[in-house]
């Protein structure tokens, strides 16, 4: 009886402490993705700040490229943790395409929304 007894004890307190651990690795999971979607729109950004260099090209076509990448650069960065908290919520996976087609898809939203003047209903 009394090894029964201190079996279901130390059962208990093994099941709390996996518990516990399993909590523990999903915040440090979610720390993780977090520095991870961080990181990968530091880099988008760092992609469109240089192909914004294009503003002076000769080119209207390229010019207009630039100016489209400088407007994204500055959505993304003044963003930022937004789009990280969205992206955890949404559980957008790690893969690359994955990440750029959530960042182009708010971004191309902001700029309709920004064109329209409306959001809604209400007048920016």
């Amino acid at each position: 009886m009394k090894r029964i007894f201190l079996s279901v004890i130390f059962m208990t307190i093994f099941a709390s402490f996996l518990g516990n651990l399993s909590a523990i690795s999903e915040d440090g999971q979610n720390t993780q993705i977090t520095k991870y979607y961080g990181n990968m729109i530091n880099e988008t950004i760092s992609k469109c700040h240089s192909k914004a260099q294009l503003k002076e090209s000769k080119s209207v076509h390229l010019q207009s490229c630039a100016a489209l990448k400088l407007k994204k650069a500055n959505f993304l960065t003044k963003n930022k943790e937004m789009l990280i908290k969205e992206m955890v919520k949404r559980d957008i996976d790690t893969k690359q395409y994955k990440i750029e087609y959530f960042l182009n898809k708010k971004f191309f939203e902001y700029s309709n929304i920004a064109k329209s003047g409306t959001i809604k209903g209400n007048t920016l």
